[in-house]
């Protein structure tokens, strides 16, 4: 098992952190390649970086594209019931562009809390 550090922003991480939230979404770069199930991710929140929210790795899924991983996962366990998935996606291109999506892929991480 490995333990791997992420940031968060404040909706993400309260989301995480009250449990609403379940599945953390990123780009399949060579840094997530190193995730496996059973890993643990400290999260720390960002930008302040104040507050931290441990977690372990149940399921890793990947993806081609955003749309493919948004249409896949049921959004309530993203936090984002009431997103549509055209918002959903181009809220995702404000943080990862298209050319890194193309490049890397995207990863759906679920995670469950661990105290």
């Amino acid at each position: 098992m490995m333990a791997h550090m992420m940031g968060l922003y404040d909706e993400p991480f309260a989301l995480m952190k009250s449990g609403r939230k379940t599945v953390e979404v990123r780009l399949n770069d060579s840094k997530r390649q190193k995730l496996q199930v059973g890993d643990q991710i400290n999260f720390i929140k960002a930008p302040v970086q104040d507050e931290r929210l441990n977690v372990v790795i149940t399921a890793l899924k990947t993806y081609p594209t955003f749309r493919d991983l948004y249409e896949d996962i049921e959004l309530k366990k993203l936090g984002k019931e009431q997103a549509s998935l055209n918002k959903l996606i181009n809220e995702t291109y404000m943080i990862y562009s298209e050319e890194q999506e193309n490049e890397f892929g995207v990863l759906a991480i679920d995670v469950e809390r661990v105290e």
